[in-house]
């Protein structure tokens, strides 16, 4: 018999798919069992536990330690003891998901980068550093695979060139990320006669730990945006 890949207190995310909660919220798998899962309940901005309604559509997203998935289902039932859970349908039918499917959002934030040249990526050996200083930039949006950057100065960057980025607006547990520049645009502003390049970041070699931290924070900022009505 194939082995669950679900685990007790394995991490998920919740995406309400349809009402007023619609969002992404974090939980863990309290049990399970081939008809039902049990998660904990989230809990709204203003710490009430969310009423969601039976067969109230979700999407659950989980990782192992080889992939991320996802599968639909629908609230069962709520439950209040002996604390506030959720059971949810068990499909069993998970779709493995490309690491180019992660979740993206619009953000702009200020962050550091500096161009740089490993021989080899992993150990880091004979490392080249052609900007000795962090210059700045703006990102576009991000997500656990990347982000697309924007600079008004595109220097010597082209495809394929590797960069050091100060990801400071987000709490890892390191601040420099290794990216590899995998496409490179030019964009126009007509009414200030300038133009801005915007640069297709891939994250290179990041702890697993790492990218799950930055995947967790587009999770709960894609939540507070769609609750602003901004995406």
């Amino acid at each position: 018999m194939r082995k669950s890949r679900l685990d007790i207190n394995q991490e998920v995310s919740i995406e309400i798919t349809e009402g007023s909660h619609k969002g992404s919220y974090k939980s863990k798998i309290l049990d399970f069992d081939k008809k039902f899962i049990e998660l904990e309940l989230p809990f709204d901005e203003d710490n009430n536990p969310l009423p969601l309604k039976k067969k109230t559509g979700l999407v659950i997203f989980f990782n192992t330690s080889t992939a991320l998935y996802k599968f639909e289902s629908a609230v069962k039932k709520r439950k209040k003891k002996p604390v506030y859970s959720l059971v949810i349908y068990n499909t069993d039918k998970f779709q493995r998901i490309q690491r180019r499917c992660f979740v993206r959002i619009p953000i702009q934030e200020e962050i550091g980068y500096r161009v740089v040249s490993y021989q080899n990526i992993e150990k880091k050996v004979d490392l080249v550093t052609d900007d000795k200083e962090f210059k700045r930039a703006n990102t576009m949006d991000i997500s656990g695979g990347g982000l697309m950057l924007a600079l008004k100065d595109l220097g010597e960057i082209t495809k394929g060139q590797m960069l050091e980025i100060n990801l400071n607006f987000i709490n890892l547990p390191i601040n420099i990320l290794n990216g590899e520049v995998v496409r490179v645009q030019r964009k126009e502003i007509l009414n200030e006669n300038s133009s801005t390049y915007l640069l297709g970041v891939k994250f290179v070699n990041i702890p697993k730990d790492v990218r799950e931290e930055i995947i967790e924070w587009v999770f709960s900022k894609q939540r507070e945006l769609r609750k602003k009505g901004l995406i």
